[in-house]
């Protein structure tokens, strides 16, 4: 069974008439009755009857007819599809961070680069945070925004900035008048933090395992968003990114204080090393660099 026979029976269908069909299809209309013969003994079945001397479905016809329209509307948007992605200015672009779920950064990033690229479709996928680098190696996105660099030869870093952590609390808490936030501090204190395994945690091994102390409490919450509603509210201090916090900081909602060990990470763009890099790719890593480095993130 080939797409030839999708069509023949679509154009047998909807012109009633082997004439009008073999005209619509430019064939003779001894060829494509052949064809009709050959596709009703693959099939075992009888598609057509003659009936006032009209091509009438039988009720396999009717099916055939039912999945070929399918098949033929799929094949119009495969091709589609693949034009589209085949243009260099036009296409979807799927990104994720990893630890952070917040996307705040975005708005400014998206607003220059639609300029641009207004073609180009943003797709962020939220579920990937958990697993960013998973993502990206079995092709379900194509950009990930990290803090950490596997030794992975199928992948590609690019260097974006630096960032600090820092320790938030609400405006009411009583650290906001310390100079600096020790480890020591979080014996009396929940620390709220996003729900990673300990031993992928810049937080708890770089700060506390490093300073020789744990925190009392730890309270682990899948989304950002649900951290830093949660330290608004007092329930406890987080350690976040300062660019993460940024906004909240700015509008007065949450107090960002330095540590007294300090953790500094470089973040990075991280594509599969070997994956077709289309403009509009490097344009919004570009993009989004400049963003960064002009808001002094």
């Amino acid at each position: 069974m080939e797409v030839r026979h999708l069509r023949l029976v679509e154009s047998v269908a909807a012109t009633g008439s082997l004439t009008r069909a073999a005209e619509q299809l430019f064939l003779s209309q001894s060829a494509l009755s052949h064809q009709l013969k050959e596709l009703e003994e693959e099939l075992g079945a009888q598609l057509f009857i003659r009936a006032k001397k009209k091509m009438v479905l039988t009720q396999a016809g009717e099916r055939f007819l039912e999945t070929a329209e399918n098949v033929l509307t799929e094949l119009v948007k495969v091709k589609c599809d693949i034009e589209h992605m085949s243009r260099e200015d036009a296409g979807t672009l799927r990104l994720t961070t990893g630890c952070y779920t917040c996307y705040h950064w975005l708005s400014p990033v998206l607003r220059t680069f639609k300029d641009k690229f207004p073609n180009v479709r943003i797709e962020v996928i939220p579920e990937a945070t958990y697993n960013a680098f998973d993502y990206l190696l079995d092709g379900k996105v194509d950009l990930v925004f990290v803090s950490d660099r596997p030794d992975n030869a199928h992948l590609e870093f690019q260097s974006l900035f630096d960032d600090e952590l820092m320790a938030v609390v609400a405006p009411d808490h009583p650290w906001i008048e310390r100079k600096q936030i020790r480890a020591r501090d979080f014996e009396k204190e929940t620390l709220i933090m996003y729900d990673v395994p300990d031993q992928d945690s810049i937080i708890l091994n770089e700060f506390f395992k490093a300073s020789g102390t744990w925190p009392s409490n730890i309270l682990r919450l899948k989304l950002t968003e649900a951290v830093i509603e949660m330290t608004k509210a007092q329930m406890g201090a987080a350690i976040l990114a300062e660019w993460a916090i940024r906004p909240y900081v700015e509008r007065g909602e949450l107090i960002a204080l330095p540590l007294a060990r300090k953790v500094k990470r470089t973040w990075y763009s991280t594509r599969m090393k070997h994956a077709d890099q289309p403009p509009f790719m490097q344009e919004f890593v570009k993009q989004l660099g400049n963003t960064l480095v002009q808001r002094e993130i």
